[in-house]
């Protein structure tokens, strides 16, 4: 495993080296840790760091992730777009 790999540790309290996940930003909402991968997709972890339910491909894009309460905000080409934490359900994408 290379040193530099980011890895979920099961609790979801820190990022540690333990199983490697691939990532390019990483957030926790809803109880559940996501991340965005490939640009398009956003994805929810289980506590092992598996996926956990289906795949979210964002037409606009995935990139960095803020969460606020149950509602992630996905960063996008042209914007942000909503999705539902604990449904996984993408809202309207609102143009910046």
């Amino acid at each position: 495993m290379a040193a530099d790999a980011l890895c979920v540790e099961r609790a979801f309290d820190h990022v540690g080296t333990t199983r490697p996940v691939e990532a390019s930003s990483i957030a926790r909402a809803g109880g559940s840790l996501w991340v965005t991968r490939e640009q398009t997709t956003l994805q929810r972890l289980d506590q092992a760091g598996l996926p956990a339910g289906p795949e979210v491909v964002l037409d606009n894009g995935a990139g960095n992730l803020a969460a606020l309460g149950e509602t992630l905000w996905v960063q996008g080409q042209w914007g942000l777009t909503p999705v539902d934490a604990r449904t996984g359900i993408a809202g309207t994408f609102v143009r910046l």
